[in-house]
């Protein structure tokens, strides 16, 4: 299924970025490009889309703002350069929040989101975990978090640690991507165990969990939603 959408950015560069990234979406199909919110309020009467890559800073009408007027809006991705309106954004149900500049990966990222939203899958309770020659049956809500040393990981949670030999990034596929979030390479953490966080630790009853570099931007952004 093709997905619509229309582009709304001041910047013509910024415009250009994001049409040639459309263009490379098989799946997107776009509608139009505009320089503004009035250009693409009276765009979107005369052609219903399915999502709006917006950006924030804009003269006359804000991309918030412009969000804020309609009252069935079409899913949002919003564009801009500007870190501090992510929380905001994400209380208004943005899909995504891409800080400019972003790389293509980082769009396909926000795209993935879209469409896990458009065919939801029943909620996983449970993971089968492989260890000392048994097989474990773990429910996801008492996993605290996951923990990689050396060619083992060490699944914590409110029963005794399991010790087993399957990488990371296993678990991290195996379990729900709404729940579990990769903060560090060695570490795997489950969103609801998190009782605090800040620029460079998460905290889990107790344990301090550094950030990755690597992981900040994406962890800062998802535990701000």
């Amino acid at each position: 299924m093709n997905i619509s959408c229309i582009i709304v950015d001041d910047e013509p560069l910024a415009l250009d970025l994001l049409e040639h990234f459309v263009a490379k979406v098989p799946y997107l199909e776009l509608m139009g490009r505009c320089e503004n919110a009035l250009e693409a309020a009276d765009l979107m009467r005369k052609k219903p889309v399915d999502l709006l890559l917006l950006d924030i800073q804009m003269p006359d009408v804000s991309g918030i703002s412009f969000l804020k007027t309609m009252t069935s809006p079409p899913k949002v991705i919003f564009t801009t350069a500007y870190r501090e309106f992510a929380v905001e954004s994400y209380e208004l149900n943005a899909v995504d929040y891409l800080v400019k500049p972003f790389a293509f990966e980082r769009f396909l990222q926000a795209l993935d989101k879209l469409t896990t939203l458009k065919t939801p899958t029943p909620k996983q309770e449970k993971l089968l975990i492989k260890a000392e020659n048994k097989t474990f049956n773990v429910m996801i809500r008492d996993i605290t978090y996951l923990e990689s040393i050396n060619e083992t990981v060490i699944i914590h949670s409110s029963e005794k640690p399991i010790i087993c030999y399957q990488p990371l990034s296993y678990f991290e596929k195996q379990l729900p991507t709404d729940q579990a979030l990769r903060v560090h390479r060695s570490y795997l953490v489950m969103r609801d165990s998190i009782s605090a966080f800040d620029q460079s630790t998460v905290y889990i009853d107790g344990t301090e969990i550094p950030i990755g570099r690597t992981y900040k931007e994406r962890v800062t952004e998802t535990l701000s939603r």
